[in-house]
Formats: C-alpha cells, sequence, structure tokens
C-alpha cells in the first residue's frame, strides 16, 4: 500500500485528473501533501504495462535532487516501443542513449558529453532562412512555423549541412508522428491500428537503413560536420566502434529530443513576447541595435523556460524497492517530478504564475529548483546547443520582424511527453521599426498556467 506521510492516495478520480489536467493535479498534491504525494495507488498515470504499484509524485528541492541523482534506483520509464508492442525496428530505433540505463549509460554519457560541450548552435540558425518566407500583413501558423524550424535547425545540428542521405530529420518526425497516431488509436480500431503498424515497420525500416548509411558514409569518408558525425568516430571503453545500428538508435534519439522541445519553448516564448508591448519594443530594439545577443533576451529565454517549461513532467520508475524521503516505496513505482511546480515554488507563491523576466536579475536558483533541461545523472546531454538554438532563432526572427498576435485567441495546451499549445496559434507578421502594432490578446486556458495583462 503506498501511503506516505500516513495520507490516503488520490484514487480512480485522481488518476482522471491527472491525464485531464496533470498540471493543476500536480499544484494541488503538492499544497496538501508536501514533499511527497501518493498520487494512485495500484495504477500508474503515464506508463502503462508497469504493474500494480501506482504513481507517487516528488516535490521539494531535496526530494528531486535524491532521485534525480540516483539513476540506477530511478530509472526511465519503459519505451512507447515496448509499451505499445511496436514492430521491432521501433524498438531498435527507441533504444538510444535515453533509455539505457546503469554503467552503459554512464559510459555513453561521458563520451558523448564533450561532442555536445563544443557543438556551436549559431551556424545552424544562420544556414535556416529563419522566416525568410514571410511577408508583411501576412497571417502565419507560430506552431507550424516553429516546429518546421526546429526540425530544420535540430537536422543541421545532427546530420550537418550537407546531407549525402536527404530527409533524415523528415522520416524521424514521421515516424515518431506515426507512433503517437498508434497509442492514440482505440484498440478496437483493429483495422486502423494494422495499417499504422505496417506504416510503422516500413519508414521505420527506412530510416534505420537511412541512418546506418549515413554512419557508414562518415566513417569512410572521415567528412561530415553534424553531431552522429561525430558519434560515428566514438569509441567504447574497449576501443571499438558504437555499431551502426546502436548509432542509428541515438541518431533518431536526439532528433526526437531537441525537435519538439525547441519548437515549444519557440512558440511560448514568441507567445509572451506578443503580450508585452513594452517588452518587445525593448527587446526589438536591443536586437536592431547589435548583432550579439542582449542579457534581456537571455533573461526572456530562461523565465520563459521556468513558466511554461517543455518539460513540464518527468517520469521515472523505481528499479527495486526504494527510500525515498523516509518513507518506502515498492519496486516498480511509478515516480513523477514537475518542473512546472518546481519553477512556481522558487519564484514564490505570490509571484510564480507572472511572466517577469526582470526576476533574473537577483534569482539564482539551484540545479534542483530550476530544471528546464533536467538535472543529475539524466540531465539534457543537449543543453548548451539547445540554448544557443533557441536564443539564436529569436534573435534573428526578431530582428526581422515585428510579430503580434492575429486578434484575440483562446489558447488552450496539452502535455503529450512536451508541453505544447493545444491550437493553432495566429500571428501577424509586421516589417520592423514601423511603430508599435496593436495585437491581440490571450484568452482561455493558457492564462490559468501565465498570469498576463
Amino acid at each position: 500500500m503506498l501511503s506516505p506521510h500516513g495520507g490516503r492516495p488520490f484514487g480512480a478520480d485522481r488518476h482522471a485528473a491527472l491525464l485531464a489536467d496533470p498540471l493543476a493535479t500536480l499544484v494541488a498534491a503538492r499544497q496538501l501533501h508536501g514533499d511527497l504525494a501518493v498520487l494512485t495507488d495500484g495504477v500508474p498515470v503515464f506508463s502503462r504495462r508497469l504493474g500494480a504499484a501506482g504513481c507517487v509524485a516528488a516535490f521539494g528541492t531535496d526530494a528531486v535532487r535524491e532521485v534525480l541523482l540516483d539513476a540506477s534506483t530511478f530509472g526511465p520509464p519503459a519505451t512507447l516501443a515496448e509499451r505499445d508492442g511496436l514492430p521491432p525496428v521501433i524498438g531498435a530505433l527507441s533504444s538510444g542513449v535515453f533509455s539505457m540505463s546503469g554503467a552503459v549509460h554512464r559510459r555513453r554519457r561521458r563520451a558523448f558529453g564533450p561532442l555536445f560541450a563544443r557543438r556551436e548552435a549559431g551556424r545552424c540558425v544562420e544556414a535556416e532562412v529563419v522566416g525568410g518566407g514571410w511577408r508583411p500583413g501576412e497571417v502565419i501558423g507560430l506552431v507550424a512555423e516553429m516546429n518546421r524550424l526546429a526540425r530544420a535547425i535540430t537536422g543541421r545540428l545532427l546530420f550537418g549541412a550537407g546531407e549525402a542521405t536527404p530527409g533524415l530529420g523528415d522520416a524521424c518526425h514521421r515516424v515518431f508522428a506515426l507512433r503517437r497516431r498508434y497509442a492514440a488509436t482505440s484498440v478496437s480500431e483493429t483495422g486502423v491500428r494494422d495499417r499504422l503498424y505496417a506504416e510503422l515497420g516500413d519508414v521505420g525500416a527506412g530510416l534505420h537503413e537511412g541512418l546506418r548509411a549515413r554512419i557508414r558514409h562518415h566513417r569512410t569518408s572521415g567528412a561530415g560536420d553534424g553531431l552522429l558525425a561525430g558519434l560515428s568516430r566514438v569509441r567504447d571503453e574497449d576501443g571499438r566502434l558504437l555499431s551502426e545500428g546502436e548509432l542509428a538508435a541515438h541518431g533518431s534519439a536526439l532528433f526526437l529530443a531537441g525537435s519538439e522541445p525547441l519548437a515549444a519553448a519557440l512558440v511560448w516564448t514568441l507567445l509572451m513576447i506578443t503580450q508585452l508591448d513594452d517588452l518587445r519594443d525593448e527587446l526589438c530594439a536591443q536586437l536592431r541595435s547589435t548583432e550579439g545577443v542582449p542579457e534581456l533576451l537571455g533573461a526572456v529565454v530562461r523565465e520563459s523556460l521556468r513558466v511554461l517549461p517543455p518539460n513540464a513532467v518527468m517520469v521515472r520508475v523505481t528499479t527495486r524497492e526504494a527510500v525515498l524521503g523516509g518513507h518506502r516505496l515498492p519496486d516498480r513505482c511509478e515516480l513523477l517530478i514537475s518542473p512546472f511546480v518546481a519553477h512556481r515554488a522558487f519564484a514564490g507563491e505570490a509571484r510564480a504564475a507572472s511572466f517577469d523576466p526582470g526576476r533574473w536579475r537577483a534569482a539564482r536558483p539551484s540545479a534542483f529548483e530550476y530544471l528546464p533541461f533536467g538535472a543529475g545523472a539524466r540531465s539534457c546531454l543537449g543543453r548548451r546547443p539547445a540554448m544557443g538554438a533557441l536564443t539564436g532563432a529569436l534573435a534573428e526572427i526578431l530582428r526581422r520582424w515585428d510579430l503580434t498576435l492575429a486578434g484575440d485567441q483562446e489558447i488552450d495546451w496539452r502535455l503529450r511527453a512536451t508541453l505544447v499549445p493545444a491550437n493553432e496559434v495566429r500571428v501577424l507578421v509586421h516589417e520592423p521599426g514601423r511603430g508599435r502594432a496593436a495585437g491581440g490578446r490571450v484568452g482561455g486556458p493558457l492564462r490559468e498556467l501565465v498570469r498576463l495583462p
């Protein structure tokens, strides 16, 4: 029986609440139960087919630190391929660094770390035409445009500027989209699931072979400027090159881990800027008077990642019986860490939901209070290039264009591994330097997450 603090689990009603509104439910759980809260007993929430251990949420700096520093006890959940019985090639593509654990995971992080530390994103942002096809007076779909841009930037970072096998990023995205469609299709829709299963196998096989062909090209030619080229030359501690199959899985995983969170962060940040006229004017003026990245843009990005973190909820699973915060947890217990909740806690209850870049003049949260890229043993390897891509793309967009919301809009959100808008966000494009342009205002469920004028 799961009952930290002697409290009763939330029960089946809270299971439904977590699926319907996970962020509000987690905030309430922290307020009611403190640093450790039983969310369900015998029913996992986000990790299907794990058994009947239930789900617990860990809040507070000490509990978060304990979980994230002990990767051997609090490991990753089952992959989507394992949970949903996807084709074997999808399982192979899902076996990259993020699903590894134990000594192998530690070795790969040590080997890959220097490649990410040296990687600069600026060239990839400049090479891509950021908003180059937009026209003054045009209304664009911000979600669609930022997803396009994020996939292009991530593809350049990972696969390089000159692809020997075109379309690897598009193929990664197609596999990802098919996996989501398959997971969202009811088991009663047998015909639809069978078609999606077959298509996943075909598209996955093409991606797997395309990635392996690219790796062979890098190894035989010695050429290539993307991360995959560097990974293709990494050797294990025994001196052997990593297998093509393993590297293909790393390539697929890294693309997916990079592109959607980057797109979400771009959308949320630009949307916040459209709602704060004085901030928009000051930020655009600074960007257009310098070629660098002004301190204000860095603060805006940090605040956007604080109030609307793409990784709003992180899932871990106990690999054995464990003690957390003085309370015993069973084997196979689902454990939730929420950067969304943690970021509000360090900001203080009165100002938690306010979008205020000025707080970063003094704020110095610890790595376990502010964790947009995770923390500890499984923190994001690509934090440095991701921040470079995010700030670089925003700087390029805001130097070229003024953006306003195209009329008042109801903006909803959803959590599907990444915190993303649930609907398209329509934005009006203006030429820069034409004076302040009036724009629409955000309404709807998003205002429950962030306080706006």
